[in-house]
C-alpha cells in the first residue's frame, strides 16, 4: 500500500512520541497522528535509530520527545527539499 502513496504523490505528516532510554536507544515509538498506512513503517524505522544520550547530574537519563515527519514524494513546498521514507 505504501507504493500507492508514493505513486499518487500524497503528502502527509506523521507525529510520533519517542521514548529514548539512557543509552540513546529508542525504547518506544507511538504514533499520535497521521495517515494510518504510513504510521507503522515510520515507527519501525524510528525504533532502529540511536540518539545522543542525555545526562542529568552526571547520570544518563531517559527522555521523551515528539517527532514530526513530513512525508512527500518530491518537493514539500515551502519547507524546501525533501526525501521520502516510502521507498
Amino acid at each position: 500500500m505504501l507504493w500507492l502513496i508514493k505513486e499518487l504523490g500524497i503528502r502527509t505528516v506523521a507525529l510520533i512520541n519517542v521514548l529514548v532510554g539512557p543509552s540513546g536507544q529508542v525504547v518506544c515509538a507511538k504514533s499520535i497522528s497521521g495517515l494510518p498506512m504510513v504510521l507503522k513503517p515510520v515507527e519501525k524505522a524510528l525504533r532502529s535509530w540511536k540518539f545522543k544520550p542525555i545526562a542529568f547530574n552526571n547520570r544518563p537519563v531517559a527522555y521523551l520527545g515528539l517527532m514530526q515527519f513530513t512525508l512527500c514524494n518530491t518537493s514539500c513546498g515551502e519547507e524546501g527539499p525533501s526525501m521520502t521514507l516510502l521507498k
